[in-house]
């Protein structure tokens, strides 16, 4: 059994375990695809930030919506999602003459959780939702890039910041099915240091967003809300 199998069996086991819970609402999963840049800049003017393209991952979540009102819940979610990007790079001759292009994938894996404030509107059966709130992803695989910065103790392996989700669905009975976007922020780097041999800082932070497709079903529903 894989890993990424063995995360998504817990992160079920999670879910089914707090959807016990008489506070619990609501239970869902959700999952999709994670659409990740990596930012790699350097503070010396004279050395070109390394761009890296956007790469889509693989992203899964566990959640519940407790606390329920008509327009205003709180939600809360744990999941995996992957990050990373794709470099291109252009081989050389030892003449430094172009003889072809190479594409290395950068890869960097984490356990993330996260608790918002979701403001919602349903008209008919049609329910659409807003939220916002903080979370926090732990590192649990990562490659060789990351691999020599984590060797200089200098990988932040617990990022922290916000997330923000816009979507809509429709319900039938006590299931939703629904589609949401995602966007994180983050309030710390990846990596954040200063090379001691060149005396350059080098900081490394991504920007991602997730596109979901899910489905909920109602624990506690109360039709007088």
């Amino acid at each position: 059994m894989s890993k990424k199998l063995k995360i998504i069996i817990l992160i079920i086991l999670f879910g089914y375990k707090i959807s016990n819970s008489q506070i619990i609402d609501q239970f869902g999963i959700r999952t999709g695809g994670s659409i990740s840049q990596i930012n790699w800049n350097y503070s010396n003017f004279f050395i070109d930030k390394i761009d890296f393209q956007k790469r889509i991952g693989f992203s899964f979540q566990a959640y519940a919506d407790l606390l329920d009102k008509k327009y205003l819940n709180i939600t809360t979610g744990l999941g995996y999602i992957e990050k990373g990007g794709v470099l291109n790079v252009t081989l050389v001759n030892e003449y430094g003459d172009p003889i072809g292009k190479s594409k290395r994938v950068s890869k960097i894996n984490y356990l993330t959780y996260n608790i918002q404030l979701k403001g919602k509107y349903t008209l008919k059966k049609i329910v659409s939702y807003i939220s916002i709130g903080p979370r926090i992803d732990f590192t649990i695989k990562y490659d060789n890039i990351f691999q020599e910065i984590h060797d200089y103790d200098k990988l932040n392996e617990i990022i922290y910041g916000f997330v923000y989700s816009i979507g809509t669905g429709y319900e039938l009975k006590k299931i939703m099915i629904f589609m949401d976007f995602s966007k994180n922020i983050n309030l710390n780097k990846i990596a954040n240091f200063t090379n001691s041999t060149s005396n350059i800082g080098v900081n490394v932070n991504d920007d991602t967003m997730i596109l979901s497709i899910g489905v909920s079903i109602k624990i506690n529903k109360d039709d007088d809300k």
